[in-house]
């Protein structure tokens, strides 16, 4: 398979220990005695196998163990193949032999000492995706958003290419540090079973979570080229905006908000506008997907007009741009949301045809829209 991506994966520590014992013997007259005391301590023996016979052994895939990378150190699943690449600043790791699903840890040599180049930044992490991306075939984006590891900000990357002719769902993390870009991928095809799949998902996620960057070195004597960009941002942050910026990426893992929403949200939790602010700037959301979301979110649950839907969405913090994209691309037909809405009205009061109409007008339908909404609803 092609080697021609960069990061790693992991997940957890679980160890299992066991003791015996043994005694002896030696006069003639102490012989009972000894006979006895060996039987007492068989039967606590016999106890404890009995004991550890019954308690269940953990699941061989969540075994981890600790590995280092240029100095920094992390966890990978039990029984990995590592294969370094030839390169030497890729390191692979195989579950259980596979040549398909593959756990990288890639160390690409940047001088950064100025701390002046983050991936925290939009422009550096798209330039950064798009060198990615360039290097494979049948590139498909999904998501995008911040990520920290190791208290340094990062993104977090999720495509689907072909590498060797197979499809392959794709996942990098990667973040900036003095000496280096340190990323970590998960790849694996997408037709992988479901639980094996959801297995490697968890053991990369605790591989993410595990890293620890105190000692990272880029073990080259090499001059590094500079990496600097002028719109890039100094990747320092406090405590209390890295807390919001997880809080932040918490909440987009469930639900869908707008900028201003999500800074309202974070300041309802507590935080500061400058904190709040700085967290969902620094996010990765992509507002237009966001915006819809919001609009598939609400049509799930009610009907809506065009222009109804694109007021909802700036109700909800949204520009007019992002509210417009949001409703252009949620697959919504209006013919059947003024029929809805139509039947939405008449299960709770009653209208005339052309009050119906006239209601269904108001709610921002146009005329065919309305007058069709009326007349499947049955009148």
């Amino acid at each position: 398979m092609k080697k021609r991506v960069l990061s790693i994966l992991c997940a957890g520590l679980i160890a299992l220990s066991a003791a015996g014992c043994s005694s002896s013997g030696t006069s003639k007259e102490e012989h009972q005695s000894l006979l006895d005391v060996n039987s007492a301590l068989q039967a606590q023996v016999d106890e404890l196998e009995a004991k550890l016979a019954a308690t269940p052994e953990p699941s061989p895939d969540f075994n981890m163990e600790d590995a280092t990378f240029m100095g920094a150190r992390f966890s990978v699943p039990e029984g990995c193949t590592a294969t370094p690449d030839d390169s030497g600043n890729i390191m692979y790791y195989y579950p259980s032999g596979s040549q398909t699903t593959m756990i990288m840890v890639s160390a690409q040599p940047v001088d950064n000492s100025s701390g002046d180049y983050s991936l925290s930044d939009t422009s550096n992490r798209d330039n950064y995706i798009e060198g990615v991306a360039s290097s494979l075939d049948n590139y498909q984006a999904v998501t995008t958003s911040s990520r920290v590891l190791d208290d340094k900000v990062g993104f977090f990357h999720t495509c689907e290419c072909d590498i060797s002719g197979i499809n392959m769902n794709f996942r990098f993390a990667a973040v900036t540090l003095p000496d280096m870009v340190f990323s970590f991928s998960l790849v694996c095809p997408t037709d992988l079973p479901e639980e094996e799949a959801s297995t490697l998902l968890a053991q990369f996620e605790t591989t993410l979570n595990s890293v620890d960057f105190s000692q990272a070195q880029y073990a080259s004597s090499t001059p590094a080229p500079a990496l600097t960009s002028e719109t890039s941002s100094v990747d320092t942050h406090t405590a209390e905006q890295s807390a919001a910026l997880s809080k932040a990426l918490d909440y987009l893992d469930y639900t869908a908000f707008s900028r201003s929403g999500l800074v309202d949200q974070l300041e309802y939790e507590g935080f500061s506008t400058e904190d709040a602010t700085w967290a969902v700037d620094n996010c990765g959301a992509d507002w237009n997907q966001q915006a819809l979301q919001t609009a598939k979110d609400y049509l799930d649950y009610t009907a809506f007009s065009y222009t109804g839907l694109i007021d909802q969405l700036e109700y909800e913090g949204f520009t007019m741009e992002q509210a417009a994209y949001g409703v252009d691309n949620c697959g919504a037909n209006w013919m059947e949301q003024a029929v809805l809405c139509a039947q939405d009205y008449l299960d709770y009061t009653s209208f005339s045809r052309q009050g119906l109409i006239d209601q269904l007008l108001y709610e921002g339908f146009t005329q065919e829209q309305a007058e069709y909404g009326a007349a499947q609803a049955g009148l």
